[in-house]
């Protein structure tokens, strides 16, 4: 799997809100079949680098989805590519109920890769039992959960996830990290940012560092713990 083409591949991405300038020549790849946890303090700009993938903020450099070059292309163009971002937000609607939120996912040409309504709620029956709940009323777990499937519902190739893990309790970090490895296994790739290290590095395949806006740790789980000079200057309180 480490030989294969990437399936997204950033190579030297620069960012911008305004005349802010907060991505410094990003470069990361994903590959078929991999979790990428990419690491760091707050501020850092990782998700910076989700917005940027996802053509939601100003950007420079090569973002390649599958060897296109997608560099110049619009958010719904993404989309079409085969990219789910869930921001840290959620972007649930609160108005809208948990089925109606998971509709608003699908795509018309939602492939064999696609969570069907039945996948969701053989899998989550909490949300089942309030598919006709708005979905504002959710509790913290639920509406990541609802925001991660409805992603799910587009059939993706890969999966940008913002902070999943913010704020919720231990048990639902550990639901959350089991669907992480469910959605793998359904042949979509993970893109994860995330600040509990070690959920992060229990599950990832590869791990990324940034730090003032660029990559300066690429490597296996393992390496990283080991390299203490790394987590001293990059990710340590």
């Amino acid at each position: 799997m480490s030989d294969s083409a990437p399936l997204l591949s950033v190579r030297d991405v620069h960012a911008y809100y305004g005349l802010s300038h907060v991505l410094h020549g990003v470069d990361l790849d994903v590959r078929e079949g991999q979790i990428v946890a990419l690491l760091g303090r707050n501020g850092v700009g990782r998700s910076t680098l989700c917005k940027a993938i996802m053509a939601i903020v100003e950007r420079e450099g090569s973002i390649r989805i599958k060897g296109q070059e997608t560099s110049q292309m619009m958010p719904h163009q993404m989309a079409r590519l085969g990219v789910g971002y869930v921001p840290e937000d959620r972007a649930i609607f609160p108005g809208l109920t948990v089925e109606q939120n998971l509709i608003l996912g699908q795509h018309a040409n939602a492939g064999p890769k696609s969570w069907t309504l039945d996948k969701v709620y053989s899998q989550f029956p909490s949300l089942e039992r309030r598919r006709d709940t708005d979905a504002d009323v959710l509790s913290g777990g639920e509406k990541q959960m609802l925001a991660m499937c409805r992603a799910l519902m587009s059939g993706p190739d890969l999966i940008l996830v913002d902070e999943p893990t913010e704020g919720l309790a231990p048990l639902i970090v550990e639901q959350v990290a089991e669907l992480l490895a469910e959605i793998t296994r359904s042949g979509v790739s993970v893109l994860l940012i995330e600040q509990k290290l070690t959920m992060a590095m229990r599950i990832a395949d590869h791990v990324y560092v940034m730090g003032h806006g660029r990559t300066v740790f690429s490597g296996s789980p393992e390496e990283l713990r080991i390299d203490h000079d790394t987590c001293k200057a990059w990710l340590e309180v």
